[in-house]
């Protein structure tokens, strides 16, 4: 609402939708289209929001679920969308595993940045600070600089987060061990991978004041898990959103990587993901 940005809802109507094992014909396309356009428009009614556009019904003939994606995949990237966002199911048990088959297929064939919305939503009364997850790799930078793309017309900051894990209690006696005078203990390591770590950030920097989005930095080292220590953080700074490049392929089509599914299954705000090309 305060960037002025609009909103397109977008539907797809497929085969795997109504749970139908055929292809639709054609007359079965123009009704199903039809209807769903029109229980589209009976549920908008009730939204407030001055950049809402009307809706748009895409139908998939084919029975394939990632048929769906791949329909609305391109469609955001036809129409120049600015991201696309999406729900995830938030549910417990084998739901808590798996985002939902649709969402990971989306976030394996986008092009364009995906938002990803938890049905548990904390809703944050502005998005004007996001916290980007990054480990400094190529894909990860590349992809910060889409993200400070999506921050510009939100006038919004960022926080760029990085997260060394400490070593296992056991590491540096068995290292020591094995290579003998040539090693670095814990406290040698941090220092050296900390140096390494500034020289990277100054790079993320440099991309964010080029798009002229305001961004810190904060470099931590902890022994907890990595997605809940980005949680954490995220929460002691009172982040609207998180921001990371999700590394996709033919494994992690089911498993996008154990921190990007842990920030995506427990956080209680939006999630920016840019696949990892």
């Amino acid at each position: 609402r305060q960037s002025g940005l609009k909103v397109e809802p977008v539907y797809v109507v497929s085969p795997a939708e109504v749970n139908v094992v055929l292809e639709f014909s054609v007359p079965a396309k123009d009704r199903y289209q039809a209807v769903a356009k029109l229980e589209c428009e009976k549920v908008l009614k009730k939204i407030q929001f001055p950049g809402l556009l009307p809706p748009t019904v895409l139908v998939e003939n084919q029975v394939r679920l990632s048929a769906s994606a791949k329909a609305l995949a391109a469609y955001a990237q036809k129409s120049g969308a600015y991201a696309i966002v999406i729900g995830t199911h938030g549910k417990s048990g084998l739901g808590r595993v798996l985002l939902g088959s649709f969402a990971e297929t989306l976030l394996y064939h986008a092009k364009n940045p995906v938002l990803l919305v938890n049905p548990h939503l904390r809703t944050p009364a502005s998005l004007k600070h996001f916290l980007f997850a990054s480990d400094f790799s190529a894909a990860s930078r590349q992809a910060f600089g889409e993200f400070c793309a999506f921050l510009k017309p939100l006038k919004a900051k960022a926080t760029l987060y990085h997260l060394v894990p400490k070593p296992f209690p056991w590491a540096s006696p068995a290292t020591a061990y094995l290579l003998g005078t040539q090693t670095l203990n814990e406290a040698q390591y941090l220092r050296e991978i900390a140096r390494e770590n500034l020289d990277k950030a100054e790079e993320f920097q440099k991309a964010a004041k080029k798009a002229g989005v305001p961004c810190e930095v904060r470099l931590e080292t902890s022994d907890e898990d990595v997605a809940t220590a980005i949680l954490k953080r995220a929460k002691g700074l009172k982040a609207d959103g998180l921001g990371l490049a999700a590394q996709t392929g033919r494994w992690e089509t089911a498993l996008l990587g154990s921190t990007s599914r842990g920030l995506l299954r427990e956080g209680r705000i939006p999630v920016w993901v840019l696949r990892a090309s």
